[in-house]
């Protein structure tokens, strides 16, 4: 089972408590997945300050989306680092979360 937020992060658990601690706050713990869209005013911050954060935290995912470029960039935690894994083109599909969740870039349905 996948829950997402608001189009910002998806954490995948088996049931909503089987993985991440539940507190009177919610569920604890970083998401599986974020996906970033990238504006021309905060892109440096994004691909720079919030790549080390959500590394840090130990984000399994990190999708970075440029729609000015209209391209994807898909970094997958490995050893604590982001390596890359995909580079996603504007109107292709791409798999995330080991296959559970996939997205057209691009795409508005």
């Amino acid at each position: 089972m996948s829950t997402c937020s608001t189009a910002t992060s998806c954490s995948r658990t088996s049931s909503p408590s089987a993985i991440r601690p539940r507190s009177a706050r919610g569920i604890e713990g970083a998401p599986d997945l974020v996906v970033e869209i990238l504006s021309p005013s905060t892109a440096g911050k994004d691909v720079t300050r919030k790549w080390w954060l959500y590394e840090a935290a130990g984000v399994l995912e990190y999708l970075i989306v440029d729609p000015t470029e209209r391209v994807g960039r898909l970094l997958r935690l490995e050893n604590g680092k982001y390596q890359d894994a995909a580079r996603v083109e504007w109107g292709e599909l791409v798999g995330l979360l080991g296959g559970h969740v996939s997205v057209t870039l691009g795409s508005t349905d």
